[in-house]
């Protein structure tokens, strides 16, 4: 039987930026059998911007527990005559968060949702939005709306070489092939010794696609991410004998691995690297005892990224849903007023579509 003192544990919001409170927050990851990346306080505070605080919910009760991370932001549109108290809750641009859970009751559930909304309206937090994660089983039901975005995929990687070698599609058996007859090789780096290369092959590969300043990081991103996720980071790369011409980092918890960041060199995309190097980090994690490969979606329901990601996994698709929940409704639309006003006095027309959340985020 649980101990009532376990049972009776406090809610307790966490920042890693105090060095007690983010022993604490690593001391009950480390307890958690899943140990999910992106709950790890220095995944979160790698990945903060400037103006977001990493931050986590948790219930301890030893040997169950209640972990939910997030990032904590000013909200810089004035409200009412309460200007400049304003918060709001989201998640990582990378990763799929929500409340994670392992051995809790409904009863429990409940006692967490309630002393969490308690402290958010404290704090004068209006919003939480967070990405939810593809393993329902993981996670809490969010307290809020819950709205599906679009696909995702998930590679299972519970198979044997000869099923798994027909369960992706023709083009990347095809790739795959051509890639090995043109010499490419791909290697597990677990100990980053191809760092430098890789984030050369990164940085290249966002310029050409123009990408946003979300996607850029510097090299001490990558070493302090490493330094502070030992054994949840892993470093694959594809070579032309000495020279890396693709390269990608996978993050993993106990039985997951996500697909994180990578890219090629376009002087090498008629050799078909990236094939031959998704292919083998599926093996190569399938070896680790890993049991799924989050792949993601793309930018757009049904884009070519997506498609790309789906052609590992043909029957991997799954609804990739977020959660949207507003615990001050009356500050909610002030800012929403606010935002439209300030938009009418600059000359310009604001009109968010619906679905995006929190509509004063809106640009």
């Amino acid at each position: 039987m649980n101990n009532p003192a376990q049972q009776g544990a406090p809610l307790m919001v966490l920042s890693a930026a105090l060095p007690a409170e983010r022993r604490a927050w690593l001391d009950l990851w480390s307890r958690w059998p899943e140990r999910e990346p992106v709950a790890h306080p220095g995944y979160l505070a790698s990945i903060a911007r400037a103006d977001e605080r990493p931050m986590c919910a948790v219930l301890d009760l030893t040997d169950r527990g209640v972990l939910y991370p997030f990032l904590l932001r000013h909200v810089d549109e004035p409200a009412s005559d309460s200007a400049g108290n304003y918060s709001d809750i989201t998640g990582p641009l990378f990763g799929y968060t929500g409340a994670f859970q392992w051995d809790v009751d409904l009863h429990t559930a409940a006692r967490f949702w309630s002393e969490f909304n308690a402290w958010a309206r404290e704090e004068n937090i209006v919003s939480s939005f967070a990405r939810l994660s593809l393993f329902d089983e993981d996670l809490l039901p969010f307290d809020g709306r819950i709205r599906v975005v679009q696909p995702n995929v998930i590679r299972d990687l519970q198979l044997p070489d000869e099923l798994l070698w027909r369960d992706v599609e023709h083009k990347v058996r095809k790739n795959v092939q051509r890639a090995r007859n043109e010499g490419v090789v791909v290697d597990a780096d677990l100990g980053f010794a191809q760092l430098k290369a890789f984030i050369a092959i990164y940085a290249g590969t966002m310029q050409r696609r123009q990408a946003s300043q979300h996607y850029h990081f510097k090299r001490k991103f990558f070493e302090e991410l490493i330094a502070e996720m030992p054994g949840a980071i892993q470093l694959y790369v594809a070579r032309v004998d000495a020279r890396v011409v693709a390269a990608e980092l996978i993050l993993t918890s106990t039985h997951h691995a996500y697909s994180f960041l990578g890219g090629t060199l376009e002087e090498a995309f008629s050799l078909r690297p990236n094939d031959l190097l998704k292919y083998e980090i599926i093996r190569a994690l399938r070896d680790q005892g890993m049991t799924h490969l989050v792949l993601g979606g793309g930018p757009q329901p049904g884009d070519g990224i997506f498609r790309y990601k789906r052609s590992f996994a043909p029957g991997g698709i799954v609804e990739f849903k977020v959660g949207e929940q507003v615990h001050d409704p009356e500050a909610y639309e002030a800012l929403v007023l606010q935002r439209s006003m300030r938009a009418t006095a600059e000359g310009k027309s604001w009109n968010p579509t619906p679905d995006f959340f929190p509509a004063y985020r809106a640009g």
